[in-house]
């Protein structure tokens, strides 16, 4: 999938970005236990525990991130997985979103890539406010246009501030870390993963986005009449970053966009995920249709563009992570990332696929969780469930 363009240096992405006064503590965590926590705690996650970042006055971001790393037996250079928080609303209480993001690092969808490959996980704490320090209409968790166009405080160039934790990361982690790091997200944070891997694809060397609702950031600046800005397009891109968008980096991404072709959870009606200038640019360019209309244009626009990139539709699937799904990226992971063989598999996981497909809808109904409440709270713990059913077995 790998195209032949040479990667591009990394640029100059962190400066001018405000310092934080959240203070400097390092909070160590360890798995508690919850049903969904089978599917990440192992061994290895209580001697390894996760930790709680907080920036100091002079770190180039504003908020705190989680950090775990398995332990590993191998010396080369291992790639830092990053999942974006994705709370699920908007709250100005900044503990709902530091409690979401330590779960899915501790207990959820992430933390599994992370044991089953062997590599760091770096979780940000990114708020999605309600009213302070912006207001609802900035879908944080996204990264839409216009959280790009915060000019101060401290949610100013967010994408610039999750860098600035990655390379803190890499100084607090032990052993090799590669220069690119392997991101990952579903629903808002998919989007969010596909649309910093458009404004920094240098940074990135491969990167699964599922449930993005058939709409993924276009590497073009026009199409059918229309000048495509950011969040849809790249045309407004040097207004934004400073620097013209790098399609040759783009093209070197390995990309896998997935989403279910029963997914009815559709963005585009959102006050916060669209403005109405924009809504009315996207439906016009991207279709009415998840499925049938967007899905397949963003696969030829990335295709005529030379990108990297696999587009998938999950039969019988709506808007959650199957075990399938879950099983797909992370050997897409596998595969793309240059991640070094371990001599030691992770003990908490299987190395087959299961024989049997669990879908998350059926396990809510059989817990009696509903659904729409679940998925708001975390889709990315809940698919914590359908592991759970593989290991014990029971029907």
């Amino acid at each position: 999938m790998r195209g032949t363009s040479t990667r591009m240096g990394r640029r100059s992405v962190l400066k001018g970005i405000g310092t934080g006064a959240l203070g400097t503590e390092a909070v160590a965590l360890t798995g508690h236990g919850a049903v969904g926590t089978q599917r990440a705690t192992s061994p290895s996650a209580t001697e390894t525990p996760v930790t709680l970042v907080s920036p100091d006055d002079d770190a180039p971001f504003n908020y705190p991130y989680f950090l775990y790393s398995p332990q590993s037996v191998t010396e080369k250079p291992r790639p830092i997985l990053v999942e974006p928080n994705n709370t699920g609303s908007s709250t100005d209480d900044f503990s709902e979103h530091r409690e979401a993001a330590r779960d899915a690092i501790e207990n959820g969808f992430p933390r599994g890539i992370s044991d089953e490959l062997g590599v760091p996980l770096l979780v940000p704490v990114f708020p999605r406010p309600e009213s302070d320090p912006v207001s609802w209409r900035h879908y944080t968790h996204q990264l839409d246009t216009e959280t790009m166009h915060i000019s101060s405080g401290p949610l100013k160039r967010i994408d610039l501030q999750l860098i600035g934790m990655i390379e803190d990361a890499k100084g607090r982690l032990s052993g090799e870390v590669s220069d690119q790091v392997m991101m990952n997200g579903y629903s808002a944070a998919g989007k969010f993963v596909n649309r910093f891997t458009v404004l920094h694809p240098e940074m990135v060397t491969s990167v699964t986005a599922g449930g993005v609702n058939g709409m993924v950031t276009l590497p073009i600046a026009e199409d059918k009449g229309h000048t495509l800005n950011y969040q849809i397009g790249v045309a407004d891109f040097e207004s934004i970053t400073g620097e013209p968008f790098d399609l040759e980096a783009f093209r070197e991404v390995d990309q896998y966009i997935y989403m279910g072709a029963e997914d009815t959870n559709d963005t585009l009606p959102a006050g916060d995920a669209w403005s109405d200038e924009q809504r009315e640019i996207a439906r016009d360019v991207y279709g009415e249709d998840m499925q049938d209309d967007r899905f397949p244009y963003c696969e030829s626009v990335y295709e005529s563009g030379g990108a990297s990139a696999e587009f998938r539709l999950y039969d019988g699937v709506g808007h959650t992570v199957t075990d399938e799904m879950y099983r797909d990226v992370v050997e897409f992971h596998n595969k793309h990332a240059d991640i070094p063989n371990r001599d030691v598999q992770s003990p908490d996981r299987d190395t087959q696929t299961p024989d049997r497909d669990v879908d998350i809808i059926d396990l809510l109904n059989a817990f009696g969780v509903p659904t729409e409440a679940a998925f708001v709270g975390s889709i990315i713990t809940l698919s914590g469930l359908s592991y759970l059913l593989h290991r014990t077995g029971d029907d």
